[in-house]
């Protein structure tokens, strides 16, 4: 899919939509005020996440590997990159 152009374009388009969707989610949730630059620079990171998540299943399933084999790789490498994001930007628009 990613070989054919405009297909790779309509990835893209798609996931800047849902960063933007994301970001004015957070934005509402945590009464930012306008300009605050916090809810998109959460929503990107959390962009960068799920389409990190999505290359190496991706990768995993090209190269054949097992469904199961792919799930448990894919939940060590999430918690993984949960450790490496801050209480700030896991805890950004919570509902308390």
């Amino acid at each position: 899919m990613r070989a054919a152009p405009t297909l790779s374009a309509r990835l893209v388009t798609l996931a800047e939509q849902m960063v933007d969707d994301l970001a004015a989610v957070l934005a509402e949730e945590a009464g930012a005020g306008p300009g605050d630059p916090m809810p998109a620079l959460v929503a990107e990171q959390l962009g960068w996440v799920h389409a990190h998540v999505l290359r190496e299943i991706g990768r995993r399933t090209a190269e054949g590997q097992d469904p199961s084999a792919i799930a448990i790789a894919t939940l060590e490498r999430l918690d993984v990159i949960e450790s490496l994001l801050g209480d700030r930007v896991r805890t950004h628009g919570s509902r308390t």
